[in-house]
């Protein structure tokens, strides 16, 4: 299923949208008109996930660390 296939592809970009909007769910929408009708639309809802967005935090944390860190030797 490529719909299927597309959401996780997308999920850690959803995840981050909910940790800054604070919602607690988002809608994955798909739009294709190539496809017969009854399939050219797809929408499925995706929770927050709050393992997901703990790991997504943390990298984000050691990322701004390290260039921080790169910003400091620049300026020094």
């Amino acid at each position: 299923m490529i719909q299927e296939i597309d959401v996780e592809k997308y999920k850690k970009q959803m995840m981050w949208q909910l940790i800054c909007t604070g919602r607690k769910y988002c809608e994955f929408v798909s739009y294709d008109p190539r496809l017969p009708e009854n399939l050219q639309l797809f929408i499925k809802r995706v929770d927050y996930d709050q393992a997901l967005c703990a790991d997504l935090r943390e990298e984000v944390m050691k990322f701004l660390s390290d260039l921080n860190v790169k910003v400091e030797k620049l300026r020094g």
